[in-house]
């Protein structure tokens, strides 16, 4: 049986076609590996500088209800610490339901060394949920197009035998 290249786009027949969606997956393949690096970044500097924060307690003094189209109330903390003999207030950037602490609560505030502006709550939420969210948005990615280069590569081997087997038997029908 002699096996005839199939043209699935204009022209290109069907080696062609798997290299295009092959170099096609590569391509695409720069935005999830831009993001995994830039998570990867983002990553080392917060843990550098959760490593180098100093660390105080602080006590959940509120809760802050911050109403949400699509998830409802969400809570958001406010923390009282003692810094240098001052009492500061930090309003955390993260919300969530449920509520992450309960009035009163002691929790650890991270404080950069160089800017004491620069507070956080030394909890997973806080400190990496951007971390995460990236990470969980550029999952799929990743799926897709490590199957997309899979299935084109398999599909380029397979071509390329049916077409070294077309061609030997076409060499043995010629040659009896």
């Amino acid at each position: 049986m002699i096996f005839t290249q199939k043209y699935i786009f204009r022209g290109l027949s069907m080696k062609h076609t798997f290299k295009l969606i092959f170099l096609i997956s590569l391509i695409i393949s720069i935005f999830p590996a831009s993001c995994s690096v830039g998570g990867g970044y983002w990553y080392y500097k917060t843990k550098s500088w959760v490593d180098s924060a100093k660390r105080v307690d602080g006590k959940v003094k509120e809760l802050l209800e911050v109403e949400n189209e699509t998830n409802g109330i969400m809570y958001t903390p406010v923390v009282q610490y003692k810094y240098k003999g001052e009492i500061k207030t930090y309003t955390s950037n993260v919300s969530s339901y449920p509520k992450p602490y309960n009035e009163g609560d002691t929790v650890t505030i991270l404080i950069d060394r160089e800017n004491s502006d620069k507070v956080r709550i030394d909890s997973v939420n806080d400190l990496y949920f951007g971390v995460i969210m990236l990470g969980i948005f550029t999952l799929p990615f990743v799926v897709i197009v490590l199957i997309a280069v899979s299935v084109s590569y398999v599909l380029m081997r397979f071509s390329r035998e049916v077409k070294n087997d077309s061609q030997q038997e076409l060499l043995d029908t010629t040659q009896n």
